[in-house]
This record gives C-alpha cells, structure tokens and sequence, in this order.
C-alpha cells in the first residue's frame, strides 16, 4: 500500500484542485449566479420525504475518546494544493528500522515549527509514540499530558522534504484526514524526525492482525515448555494459555527462519507421514535461536510461511505453488512474462481442491473454496438487465465475507485474476465482468505483501485505452491513487454502486456516480463523487460549485436521513472523514432490517446541506449563497418553534423571503393564493387564526377580522420590498435575525429530567461560547455551562448527560430525555475541537460519545 502512493493518477490532481478552489473565497461579483443557481434548480410541491431511521445502537456501539488529547474536527480541513506534490522520502529501509526506542516508548519528542492556518509559524513541542503525532504548546504541557491536537499516521501517510516559506528545512505530513507542514532548525535533526516518522508510515498492513495462533512446543537453551504461540503483526507472542497475558515475545523483523523435519534427522520416512510427529521452526534473531516444535509438516508450513513473511526472509519451498510463484515476481525488478503465463495463474474451469493461498485455519480453507464457487458463478453466467440483482448479491456477500476474515482478501484477488487471465476470445463479455468485480473491491480492501506486487504487475500489464478490459485496468489504477490519498472503505459496496459499475463503463467519467443533495431552499444539486469520495470533499464541491467559503470556515456540512421509518422526519450529521459510498452501504444495510415490509431496491438516503456550526469571527463575511441558504433555515427554525420572534417580526421576515422566492407580488394575477402560500410556507403557525376555535359568532367575526389585518400587512410588507435584489434582502433577514444572541445556536428539544419532579420540557442550545438550556415558551436562560467547565457529556443508555463544574467548583450532572442524542454529541464536539484549535481553550477529561452508525444483526428480529 505505500508503493501506491507513486501511482496517484489525474483523480488526485482533479481533487487537488477541486480542494484547492474551495478554499478561496469567492469574489463578490461572482456570487450573483450563485443564487441564481439556487433558484434554477426545480423541485416539485408537496413532494413526500423519505423517512428512515437509524437502529438504536447498544453501549457497545459507542466509543469514547477523551476530548482535549484527541481534539479532531468533524470536518478535517486539508490543504489545498498539497496533494499533487507529495513524494515518498527515499531513505533506506534498514536506518529507520534501527532506530531504538526510549524506555517510555517514546520515538522521539523535541520541538518543532508548525504553519497555522493564518501562515504564521509556531513553535510548539511535538511527541512521537505508537504512530502518533501530538502536539503541545510547550515542554510544561507534555508532562502536564494537555495535547493540543494530534496526527495519526498510517499507511497511507505521504511525507516530503521541502523548502517553506524561507524556511529550508520542512516537512511536509499528510493523512487521510489532515495535512501539517513542521519545519526543524537543522537538517540532522529534519532528518531524524523523518526517519522516525517514515518507520510507522512503511510498517507492514497486517500490523495489528493476527497473522496465525495455535499451541506448539516453544525450545529455548535445552528447556521445552507448551506455549500458545501468536504471530501478531511482525512479533510472535507466547502465553501459557489461549486467553492469558503474554509471557514473552520473540521478534520476526530481520530474523532468519529456517526449517527442521524428523526426516532430516532419521532415515525413517514414516515420520513424515505421521500426522503427531513434531517438525522444527527456526527462528534465529538477535544472537538467540528459538525451536517451535509444530504437530504436522502442513501446519509447520504454514507457521514457515507467515513467520517468512513478516521477517522478509526467503524461505524455499514454503507457500502454495502460487505464492512461490508469486514471490519470484516481487523480487524481480521487471515484468516476467513467462511467469505471468503459468499455467498456475491462468484461467481454470475446474473446481479447486486446495486454496490458492496459505490459510492459517480448516474453516478458511472451507471457506476460501466456498468462495472459489462465487466466483467462478459470477465469471460464468453473463449479466442480464432483468437479472442482474443475481450479480449484486454475488459481489455483495463475496466482499462481506472477506471484509468479515481479512484473511480471504488475498485469496480473492488472487481467484479474480486467475479467472480473468488466459480466457478465450468468445469469453470476452465475461472477462470484463470480473474486471468490474475487481474495480469494486479496490477502493474497499486491498491484497498485502508480495499479493499487491501482483495485482500492480497485472494491472499494469492490462492498462489499454483502446480496450473496456484496459480502460478497467486504468480505472483500478486511479482507484488505487484515490485509496492512497483518503484510505480504505469500512463496508461492503451498496446495490446503487454494484449497479452503477455494472451498466456503465467507470473509465469515461471522473466521478462515475451522483447523488442528489437537497439545500435549504427546497431546491436539490446533483454532487458527483466516486467509490472513495469522503463527506468533506463532496462538501467541498458543492461549496466550490456554489461560489461559497470552504466548508470549515462556512459551517456547512452534510446530513443524511434516517433509515427507520417514522413520523418524525430525522437527519444524522455526518462526519467529514466518513465515505458516501459508506453511507449509502450502511444506510441500505439498516433499512433493509429495520423495515417492516417490502423494501425498494432503488431506495436511497435523502442528503442535505446545511448550516453545522457558527464562527462569530465570520460574522459578516458570508458570501451571497451563504446568506440566502443560512436565511431559509433559520426561517425553517421559526416555523419549528425553534427560534424567538414575534408576528410583527415574523411577518416581516416572511415577506422578504417571498420576494426573495417569487419576485414582486404585482407580477401575480391573483395575489390572495400567492399570500395564502406565503402563510402556509413562510409564517409560523402560532401566528395563523384559527376560525375554528371561536365558540360563537363573535369569536368568529373577530379571528376573520384578524385574518383580513394579517393578509393586508403581509401584502403591504411584500409590496415594500419590490424590485429588490435577492442578495441584499438575504443579507436584510440575517441582519434582523443575528440581534438575538444565540443567533446561530443549535436547539435540540428535550425534557429536563430531575429527581423528584415531572420531566421539564426545555431547549438546549449548543453554541460557540457554550451550552444553554432554555424555557421554550420565553427562550431565557435557565443554565449555562461554558466549554471550559465540561467534564462528561453524551449518551448514557437512552439519556443524555451532561456533567460540568459550576462557579462554586461543585460537580453538577444534567439528565436529559431526548431523541436527536447523537446529533447533540458531535455538535458539541465539533465546538470543543474548534477552540481547543483555535483558542488552545482545554476541557479537562471531557468525553466525546462517537455516533455508530450500525446494522444490527440479522439474526435479531427488528423492534416494532
């Protein structure tokens, strides 16, 4: 996967610049057509919703980071520009794998330049451990433990040498989520840092997973013991029991792994055949030789073959006769025809008795041949439009089983390309179904060792504009370049990404699927994206598109439906670093269990763009696209009750925004319709005379009365705002709505639970200086709790908690009883990390409740 990161094609540039655009801010006289955009984009009226709902998630199903140490924004900002111009250091492998640990496990720690967001460099002391970058604004804060900001590294991390700015020795970081630029005072010490921060980013995939386990004699200076024995990652660890704590470890990078069997040793050839004789592993490293004693030649082999593998030491006659094939291929440094043609590698149409690859298990074997079936009924069968739901739930249970056993994910690339290679010419059609099946699964799991060199050299071999066979291999290979910039998926592809891809050829189009995201002012735009295209960069379109501010400094984000159908419509904020094709697999998944009844199959979630968070620095500056959607919703706050204003206000309000709407009121032959749509639409329902309620016919005359007086003024008040531009009124509503001080606040309604007393329905705003709870009847302050006195807050089984320190340095708890929990989570989250960014401002030992948006499990039967 590192060596994925020279193969970043046009897509990354095209993201690149598409990032690059979205954060500058657009210019004022390019912001008319903007809003006339907003406008040209039709919907239909009274058009239905789409409700769906999420499960209600277990305890389990949410994870709790501490707040000011892990302060990651929801919407992580990248840098623009920056994608086109990384390069990985080229540095020998062997001098970062030397490198010693301190004894706190410490890679390094020392001080640094940082560029901030307003170009001014930092100092700021930075610490190195477990693949994490923290970030401290001194030496005192480090032992105080208060991080600032971290970086996670992973595989996918680009790193680059460069000069900055005057600054000769930089370095450039760039992760999935968030892009530093660091520069050091010397060159030695730019290269250390850079040493230390190569030797996460160039570790092996499989660094957590465990490789293979099972008992075996552990020999060491004439002692035997019986050890369960773990390959995890590059050490193998030994215990005195399966679920006991590890008595040692023996580690495998730069260890020499040899082989010893009984027929080495005697001339008796029964030994081989006797499934309890014990054949030797090997393992010398360090000075010290350690003997595994392993029940059977096969099982030996496989213990051979992982324990090779992670070592880098080459070892004959260990693997499938595939993967010594496949060896060879990765050692040498040019294609080698020949061995790409083996007969071992080439198409079969015979059933498979063996695996193709090493598996550690009786069971993965079964299930490597199971899924040998697959796909061979995928590769065989040709695709029919009226069929073709056969194809889906053969690719969609293939890639959730190997999603399921990280294991499999070689065996079946490894099938796909044997099943796509040495194929007659009248197979064409069906060649080329595979190859979809293998564009799919790139962008979701990827093969690991010697199994990537494979799937490279085979797609390189195949890369042809002229052919559909090699404008798939050019699409997997653009694929593979968008995987290294924002990393791998989570889920299993959904049934509109399976279908896209299998009626339309992905290599002609940049973002081969759209989906609609509908705005605030009731209209939709249609936003493009690919099988890797995460939140933020669609966010980021949709802003570049709209000639608005980045999404970081705007405060737009995107939302998504629920999947469980309900009364109430309900939206879920989604995170920036979270994949559209993700959502989509996940929202299906649920609604597919949730949902009582027939399911359709082209049902998809309801996107929309909105206002998330309100920055009083920016107050003033947005954009004419800004103000006019920032104006529907909170005109929409108003009708919900969720915003204070009077009827006078509130007519006038409605009135700008029908001009805004429909123009002048005079270009209307019949005005009383258009005043009757403007009530319905735009006026809160307190407001609206109800003639019903009136017992006799003087109550009657009387709300009629009313009636006549509220359609006249808002007749007058529309014809006062004629021949007006729709910026300037848009820029009119918000100069009227920011006089209330919690103008920009996110209210969620609630019950106030209290010990002794009735739930108490109230209001809890989540701000930017903090959180107030509010008497929904007069919107005043009731309790405020800053960010800065926040200890714990999130869900607390079906409640919300809130616990914080108050003036008298007493620990107050608030229990709330309200639905949209998870929403109120990530919002005061998303504010925490803004000033914890921003203004250093700490929340000590606050918790951040992450929403999981998950599936339950097929087996339970759905809640009614």
């Amino acid at each position: 996967a590192a060596a994925a990161a020279a193969a970043a094609t046009a897509v990354a540039s095209a993201a690149a610049a598409v990032a690059a655009a979205a954060s500058k801010p657009p210019q004022s006289e390019n912001n008319k057509p903007a809003v006339q955009l907003l406008h040209r984009l039709p919907t239909k009226r009274g058009q239905k919703r789409m409700s769906m709902s999420v499960t209600p998630g277990s305890p389990a199903d949410f994870t709790r980071i501490d707040a000011p140490r892990n302060a990651v924004p929801l919407l992580a900002p990248a840098t623009p520009g920056m994608a086109d111009n990384f390069a990985t250091h080229n540095i020998p492998q062997s001098s970062f794998l030397s490198e010693a640990l301190s004894r706190e496990g410490l890679e390094r720690v020392g001080y640094m330049f940082r560029l901030g967001w307003m170009k001014k460099w930092q100092r700021r002391f930075f610490a190195l451990k477990e693949g994490r970058l923290s970030v401290f604004k001194d030496e005192e804060s480090y032992r105080r433990g208060q991080a600032t900001c971290f970086l996670q590294l992973d595989k996918f991390t680009q790193l680059k040498r460069e000069a900055l700015q005057g600054r000769p020795h930089c370095i450039s970081v760039r992760t999935s989520l968030r892009a530093y630029v660091l520069a050091c005072e010397s060159d030695s010490e730019a290269d250390a840092w850079m040493r230390c921060l190569l030797s996460f980013v160039r570790r092996p995939a499989l660094q957590s997973s465990t490789l293979i386990s099972g008992w075996v004699l552990k020999s060491k200076n004439g002692y035997i013991r019986k050890r369960f024995c773990s390959v995890v990652g590059s050490t193998i660890y030994y215990s005195s029991s399966e679920t006991g704590l590890p008595l040692g470890m023996v580690p495998l990078q730069g260890a020499v792994v040899s082989c010893l069997s009984p027929g080495e040793e005697s001339d008796n050839e029964e030994d081989l055949k006797d499934p309890e004789a014990r054949f030797c592993l090997c393992v010398a490293v360090g000075g010290k030789t350690y003997h595994l004693l392993i029940p059977g030649q096969e099982n030996r082999n496989k213990w051979a073959f992982y324990c090779s593998l992670v070592s880098g030491s080459s070892l004959a006659g260990v693997g499938t006769p595939t993967e010594q094939i496949l060896v060879k291929l990765s050692e040498s440094s040019r294609l080698d025809e020949a061995e790409m043609r083996d007969p071992i590698l080439q198409y079969t149409a015979e059933t498979l008795d063996t695996p193709i690859t090493t598996l550690p298990s009786k069971d993965l074997e079964k299930k490597a041949l199971e899924l040998w079936k697959s796909v061979s009924m995928f590769g065989k069968v040709k695709i029919q439009t009226k069929a073709i739901d056969y194809h889906i739930r053969l690719m969609q249970d293939t890639i959730r089983e190997c999603l399921k056993n990280s294991e499999l994910q070689n065996e079946l690339y490894c099938q796909l390309i044997r099943q796509a290679s040495g194929r007659p010419a009248a197979d064409d059609e069906l060649v080329v179904q595979v190859w979809q099946f293998i564009a799919i699964c790139i962008p979701i799991f990827l093969p690991t060792y010697f199994f990537m060199r494979y799937l490279r050299l085979f797609l390189q071999r195949h890369a042809n504009q002229e052919t559909t066979t090699g404008q798939l291999a050019l699409y997997c290979i653009r694929s593979l370049g968008r995987v290294t910039e924002v990393g791998l998926r989570a889920h299993a592809p959904s049934r509109v990404e399976c279908l896209t891809l299998l009626t339309r050829n992905p290599y002609h189009f940049e973002h081969p699927m759209s989906v609609p995201v509908f705005l605030s002012t009731g209209t939709h735009f249609v936003a493009p994206f690919d099988a890797s295209t995460t939140c933020y960069e669609l966010a980021s379109t949709i802003c570049c598109t709209l000639m608005m501010r980045p999404p970081e400094t705007s405060g737009f984000g995107l939302f998504c439906s629920d999947p469980q159908p309900s009364e109430a419509y309900m939206e879920h904020s989604l995170q920036g670093h979270e994949k559209i094709c993700d959502v989509l697999a996940k929202w299906e998944r649920v609604a597919q269990v949730v949902r009582v009844g027939h399911v359709q199959k082209d049902a998809t979630p309801r996107f929309s763009f909105r206002w998330k968070f309100f920055d009083s620095r920016a107050k003033g500056q947005e954009t004419d696209s800004e103000a006019l959607l920032i104006a529907y919703q909170v005109n929409y706050e108003m009708m919900a009750g969720r915003f204070p204003v009077n009827q006078e206000g509130a007519l006038v309000l409605a009135a700008m925004l029908a001009q805004i709407e429909w123009g002048d009121s005079s270009s209307f032959e019949d005005p009383d319709d258009m005043i009757a749509e403007l009530l319905e639409r735009f006026v809160p329902w307190r407001f609206h005379p109800d003639m019903r309620s009136g017992a006799d016919k003087v109550a009657a005359l009387r709300q009629a009365a009313a009636n006549v007086a509220i359609e006249r003024t808002l007749a007058d008040r529309w014809a006062d705002f004629a021949d007006a531009d729709p910026s300037d009124l848009a820029r009119l509503f918000l100069a009227h709505v920011q006089e209330w001080p919690l103008y920009g606040a996110y209210l969620v309604p609630c019950h106030l639970l209290e010990a002794g007393k009735d739930p108490q329905p109230v209001f809890m705003a989540v701000f930017e200086t903090g959180i107030y709870i509010l008497n929904p009847a007069t919107f005043e302050e009731t309790v405020y709790v800053a960010y800065d006195t926040l200890r714990h807050f999130g869900s607390s089984a079906n409640d919300f908690r809130l616990v914080y320190k108050s003036v008298d340095n007493v620990m107050t708890q608030l229990m709330f009883k309200m639905e949209l929990r998870s929403d109120a989570t990530l919002r005061i989250a998303g504010y925490v990390n803004r000033l914890v960014q921003r203004d250093g401002i700490t929340s000590p030992a606050a918790q951040i409740t992450q929403f999981v948006f998950e599936a339950p499990s097929e087996r339970e039967t759905p809640k009614k």
